[in-house]
């Protein structure tokens, strides 16, 4: 009988090598194991497939020399085992006297690696082990690249995920290879939804026409940082970002581009939340009414209880809804904000709810509804009193039963949100004119929040003042600091019709056109340097001591402050102090 090994062959690299032999025939299997302990390989024989499959799950071998012919589980029913069992670190030889192809096929597809006819040839044998030890070598050093790599992926992959700004990175035709979570969540969009779509299908199109940032990075092959522009989720639904675009070339392929970029509402909304006694969250004010506001907030926050806010235009209304979902426990996942006046009434359906691919002329894939993005979280419904008729229906629907199908699907798709709505209109003369649902109004306005106009709140006019200067002082690099006694008396003589939104226009105008430290009458609007019927002249007498009353108790009667925040010289403060009885 021949030596597994002769001094004409290369020796077996066969170090903590472990062969498991598994035959009836004991003599066949005895020879067999006598040749590989010759060799110093540690071997475990067994007379039949239950005793080998137990030795298998004890030893993991790197080997199995497996008898095919074997009495109650032969070596394919071995093999179905092992493979039910995910064992999959092994090569397998099949000793077998068949030649019978359908076998031999149904072998290989159960991972055998190489067959050996009986009479073994040990000469044979030693070459199968020779290869079969090599692969399986070769095969566990694979693995454990692999899982070194996955575990360099999964290092990547967090480190990406943990960049505070949102990334994406596109490809040489400008689709999406990578997104990061933060762009993700700025989006809010989850990652499978993007993920090789063209940029201009997640960011808008107006993203990449034509004269638009990306569109001049490519063209001209640079780059840009750190520039303000927005991106269009959907109708009525932009968001403001600050935008770095940077080229880069992998493996000297045609290059691709790296978009990062902030949030810029989540910044505004920051500064916001700068504490004082004048600011609850984003909002500022120390009028009572307001404060009214806000403790009904803070009461209402962390229940599921739907809520109407009702303000006229710039009153504030989506920091309300903002500061709702911020302190309830909700705050961990999506605010979504959606103009229902923005979006065409034939698209609501589909925005609201989602539509499956194909299921209209242009349904080129399935997309996925506002509910369904705000799964969990809050989805503020901005100027509810414009949605349709025929929707207002769908709407209340979804709002008794909490699920509803995507326009051209068959599944019901259950959702958790909390509906914030808000309007500027009268919903209940609406209602009279049959132009808005009873029965929608009442599931809306189960807890209704007024806002006050600004002119209603006048004394937090010098508040508003002072944070926004602060704000474009740091947006702008401006050297406007101060702002002149007339000028702040204008502005609290102002009736403001646009509310806060027009005092920041107002604001915004003036710290472009002036060139000095301090604002004057003349940086002022036009309409607004003049008294017009666009002012309020003064508030009635009783009003005005309310309101200087008022403020001297916000200050513990400190008459300067109080004067300066009332906008009026300390002698001219005192002398209505006399007038008015307050001591």
């Amino acid at each position: 009988m021949n030596s597994l090994l002769d001094s004409r062959d290369e020796p077996l690299d066969h170090s903590s090598a472990q062969v498991l032999v598994v035959d009836d025939d004991s003599v066949t299997r005895h020879l067999v194991v006598d040749q590989l302990e010759q060799e110093n390989l540690v071997v475990h024989q067994a007379e039949d497939g239950k005793e080998g499959l137990e030795l298998l799950r004890r030893h993991q071998p790197q080997l199995i020399l497996l008898d095919y012919h074997m009495p109650h589980m032969n070596g394919i029913d071995f093999l179905r085992q092992v493979e039910s069992e995910g064992v999959q670190s092994h090569s397998v030889i099949m000793l077998t006297s068949t030649d019978d192809q359908q076998v031999i096929s149904d072998c290989y597809q159960l991972g055998v690696h190489a067959f050996m006819v009986k009479p073994v040839n040990y000469l044979i044998l030693k070459g199968q082990v020779k290869r079969a030890l090599a692969l399986n070598r070769y095969a566990r050093d694979l693995r454990r690249q692999i899982q070194t790599t996955e575990r360099h992926s999964r290092l990547l992959r967090t480190v990406f995920d943990s960049i505070p700004e949102g990334v994406i990175v596109l490809d040489h035709n400008l689709r999406v290879r990578m997104i990061s979570a933060k762009a993700c969540t700025i989006l809010g969009v989850p990652k499978s939804a993007v993920l090789s779509l063209r940029v201009n299908e997640v960011l808008g199109e107006a993203f990449t026409e034509p004269g638009a940032p990306l569109d001049r990075c490519v063209a001209t092959d640079s780059k840009l940082t750190n520039i303000q522009t927005h991106v269009e989720r959907s109708p009525g639904t932009t968001i403001p970002i600050a935008l770095t675009i940077n080229r880069f070339s992998p493996n000297d392929k045609q290059p691709g581009w790296i978009l990062l970029f902030r949030d810029l509402r989540q910044e505004e909304h920051k500064l916001f939340a700068l504490s004082d006694k004048e600011r609850f969250g984003r909002m500022i004010s120390g009028d009572l009414k307001m404060k009214e506001v806000f403790d009904l907030i803070d009461k209402v926050a962390d229940t599921h209880a739907t809520v109407l806010i009702i303000g006229e235009s710039g009153t504030g209304k989506e920091l309300v809804a903002r500061e709702l979902h911020d302190r309830s426990n909700r705050k961990r996942h999506t605010f979504l904000a959606v103009n229902c006046a923005a979006i065409p009434a034939e698209l609501l359906e589909s925005e609201f709810f989602g539509h499956e691919k194909g299921s209209f002329t242009g349904a080129g894939q399935t997309k996925i509804g506002r509910f369904e993005m705000a799964h969990g979280g809050t989805l503020f419904l901005d100027e509810i009193g414009e949605m349709p008729y025929g929707m207002q229906g769908k709407l209340l629907r979804v709002l008794q039963e909490r699920k509803f199908m995507r326009v051209g699907g068959n599944r019901t798709i259950e959702v958790d949100v909390r509906i914030v709505a808000a309007t500027n209109k009268d919903l209940k003369k609406l209602v009279q004119e049959n132009r808005f649902r009873e029965d929608l109004y009442y599931r809306l306005a189960v807890i209704p929040i007024h806002l006050p106009p600004l002119r209603e709140r006048i004394l937090d006019v010098p508040h508003l003042v002072h944070y926004f200067i602060e704000v474009f002082k740091k947006r702008r690099h401006t050297q406007v600091k101060y702002m002149s006694s007339d000028v702040l008396q204008r502005l609290m003589e102002h009736n403001w019709p646009g509310n806060v939104r027009e005092l920041v226009n107002v604001l915004e105008y003036s710290f472009a056109v002036c060139s000095d430290s301090t604002l004057h009458l003349e940086h002022l609007p036009k309409e607004m340097q003049t008294r017009t019927s666009g002012v309020q002249m003064r508030p009635p007498a009783n009003t005005e001591k309310d309101h200087i009353l008022r403020t001297l108790e916000s200050v513990n009667f400190r008459k300067g402050l109080a004067a300066a925040k009332l906008g009026i010289n300390p002698s001219t403060l005192y002398r209505k102090m006399k007038k008015f009885g307050i001591d």
